[in-house]
């Protein structure tokens, strides 16, 4: 083989590798359907009815000694320990209040969805507010200019440009931009 022929090769397989990547990129990245809509309306409603009258209906609790999940409050668990925590209750810390435990009346699968729609109760109104409206039935992938992590987020400076053709930068609160960005990422996880 020639010096053009092996050039041309390696040309070749390098833009297959560059698709073969961006493919899963956009894969992993695919927005949110009707479905993960309905998923999460029904996480909130068992939310709403098993949850909210001890952790309050936005995460802010209505009982003294309850963690806030409106301020991220045992947020830094992994699933598995705040699934445990649903499942078999939790004894009193210093000044809190014992949980009940919920797996005689929750399934495993809605304790899961109980878990993910807490993961994502901050930007929960906020999306409903400002992007249910527009984006009842599905919502496209957010753009991968957009920080996804929460250090990322708080650093960035300039606008997020969340909802193309709109003027949602100017319209929303910097804070609420972040929670709704945050809540799309967690719902497209699940």
């Amino acid at each position: 083989m020639n010096r053009y022929s092996k050039t041309l090769v390696f040309i070749c397989l390098l833009l297959a590798g560059l698709m073969s990547w961006q493919q899963r990129a956009v894969a992993s990245n695919t927005g949110i359907s009707a479905e993960d809509i309905a998923s999460i309306d029904d996480a909130r409603d068992l939310y709403q009815s098993n949850c909210a009258a001890c952790h309050g209906f936005d995460g802010v609790p209505i009982m003294a000694g309850v963690p806030n999940f409106g301020k991220n409050e045992r947020m830094e668990k992994t699933d598995q320990e705040l699934l445990a925590s649903i499942k078999n209750g939790r004894t009193p810390e210093s000044g809190g209040v014992a949980m009940p435990p919920w797996n005689a009346v929750l399934s495993e699968e809605e304790m899961a969805a109980v878990l993910t729609y807490v993961r994502v109760i901050n930007g929960d109104p906020v999306f409903q507010d400002n992007c249910l409206s527009c984006h009842e039935s599905s919502v496209p992938p957010v753009a991968a200019s957009i920080p996804k992590t929460t250090e990322e987020l708080s650093s960035h400076q300039g606008p997020f440009n969340l909802c193309k053709g709109t003027d949602t930068d100017n319209s929303m609160e910097r804070e609420d931009i972040i929670k709704v960005i945050q809540f799309l990422a967690g719902v497209s996880k699940n």
